[in-house]
């Protein structure tokens, strides 16, 4: 029995000798944390098929608009409580006029010069954004010149 122990030993140290065990792999990633306007996202998302499943089409491109200003407020954290404000107005509005329509509720005469308004909004605040940051850059641009020059740089 001990000659059969040492040959299975000796066997399986020279079976196992020159393997190199292999590390553990990393860890699985974690995912992002959620950001400020995910929960916008998601719920724009569900309006765009709601309007989809019910057939309204108008509704889209007024979500379109307004994923579109999430976009450009994502890129500005600064301005979440602006983004807040306005999510709260729109957002709302669209979700509850996509709710009563998926409920039954007929289209009335209004709704399209609402829809308009809204997208048409959407557009003017992402314009006003815009804008914003055109005048910042131009304010930091005008006065890294002042201050090459001031430098002897420029």
């Amino acid at each position: 029995a001990i000659l059969l122990g040492a040959g299975a030993w000796g066997g399986t140290s020279l079976l196992y000798s020159g393997i190199v065990e292999a590390p553990a792999p990393p860890p699985p990633a974690e995912p992002p944390p959620p950001g400020p306007l995910d929960d916008a996202r998601a719920r724009l998302l569900a309006v765009i098929e709601t309007a989809r499943r019910i057939g309204e089409p108008r509704l889209v491109p007024v979500a379109v608009a307004i994923g579109a200003v999430l976009d450009d407020f994502e890129a500005r954290p600064e301005r979440l409580a602006e983004a807040r404000r306005f999510l709260g107005v729109n957002l709302d509005g669209l979700e509850r006029i996509a709710g009563r329509l998926a409920a039954g509720a007929e289209t009335p005469p209004g709704l399209p010069g609402l829809l308009r308004e809204m997208e048409g909004a959407a557009r003017d605040l992402r314009d006003r954004l815009r804008e914003q940051e055109s005048a910042a850059l131009a304010v930091q641009v005008k006065v890294l010149g002042d201050r090459l020059r001031q430098e002897g740089f420029g």
